[in-house]
């Protein structure tokens, strides 16, 4: 049997598709509201007001 812990979760945005690390992105949208990746418009944390 295999156990995900929360630490490697994977999330993505619906909208420009990138996405990471649970907590690495949850840690960026914290202070963030525009997508990490470089030269990427999205504010996905508008979608739903969660990153998911």
């Amino acid at each position: 049997k295999h156990t995900l812990m929360s630490s490697q979760w994977f999330t993505w945005c619906r909208l420009c598709r990138h996405g990471g690390h649970a907590e690495h992105v949850s840690n960026w949208f914290a202070m963030n509201q525009q997508c990490p990746i470089a030269k990427c418009l999205c504010r996905c944390t508008l979608i739903d007001g969660i990153f998911c």
